[in-house]
């Protein structure tokens, strides 16, 4: 009977050798003063140590300084019993080369036997990737907040051209009184030239500009009107602006009003869209 259960105990022995060894993911047992009793083929390849330079160290001295005091109190907890230490989590560690490579840990604490078992997988091209993702995504907002004041700046000169193209029409239509009974080839080029200049004008157009907006922003002016359908052309277009992030002088020169008159159309847009005084306009329409 005692033969059986030795040999038995013996198969367990080797299958458990067997699985350790075998695991693809690093893996290894310590005491609980941190020692590394047993390290896998995994654990040594990913750290590029052998299991000679692995076992009898602490596992404390692969760890980075600014890593060391947090797992050290995760450990310090799981030693007292307590369920609020997690049984994974991030950390550092250093391999053979003294590179910092990053892992996710898997810890379990076998009480039967005073010994830890942990199990990682090493994570540290997922960290790159994510990091050159978010840089990534920092650029493309810094791209969109670029882009945004470009075309503010472009709407300002597009605007202030139609002013001074309007200017020059009525310059050629007083012209063309004055031309009118003297030089009928004078007269015709006149009116080629304020033709001509009236196509132009038409190029620049606000509906030119809010289109190229709104392929820029295509869910700025769908959202906005979902949530507030009563909205006239007129405030549609100051909101464009103040999604534009216009100050109120800006938007009076664009719209060849006064700053007076500006200023109380964004007092009623703020009253229609439901804003009080501490609610800040721009801040709201940027929101969609």
């Amino acid at each position: 009977m005692t033969n059986s259960s030795d040999q038995q105990t013996q198969l367990l022995a080797e299958v458990f050798k067997t699985a350790f060894e075998e695991n693809v993911a690093p893996t290894a047992i310590f005491k609980l003063d941190t020692t590394i009793v047993m390290a896998n083929q995994a654990y040594c390849r990913v750290s590029g140590l052998s299991a000679e330079e692995v076992i009898g160290v602490s596992w404390l001295s692969q760890i980075p300084p600014d890593d060391i005091e947090r797992l050290k109190e995760f450990n310090k907890t799981r030693l007292a019993g307590s369920e609020d230490v997690p049984g994974e989590y991030d950390f550092k560690f250093y391999n053979k080369q003294g590179d910092i490579r990053n892992g996710h840990m898997f810890v379990k604490l076998i009480k039967d036997y005073n010994l830890i078992i942990t199990s990682f997988v090493d994570i540290t091209d997922q960290k790159n990737n994510e990091k050159i993702i978010l840089q990534q995504r920092d650029e493309l907002k810094n791209n969109i907040v670029r882009l945004d004041k470009e075309f503010a700046f472009q709407t300002i000169l597009i605007e202030n051209y139609k002013k001074h193209v309007t200017s020059l029409i009525e310059s050629l239509l007083n012209l063309r009184k004055l031309a009118v009974h003297e030089n009928s080839s004078i007269l015709s080029f006149i009116e080629k030239i304020i033709e001509n200049v009236e196509e132009n004008q038409q190029v620049f157009s606000w509906v030119k500009l809010k289109e190229k907006y709104l392929d820029m922003h295509p869910e700025f002016m769908s959202g906005l009107l979902t949530k507030h359908p009563n909205l006239t052309p007129a405030e549609v277009k100051l909101c464009t602006l103040l999604h534009l992030n216009l100050d109120t002088k800006e938007i009076a020169a664009i719209t060849s009003q006064t700053y007076d008159s500006t200023r109380v159309a964004r007092t009623r847009l703020r009253k229609k869209l439901g804003l009080n005084n501490e609610n800040s306009l721009i801040a709201y329409l940027l929101k969609f």
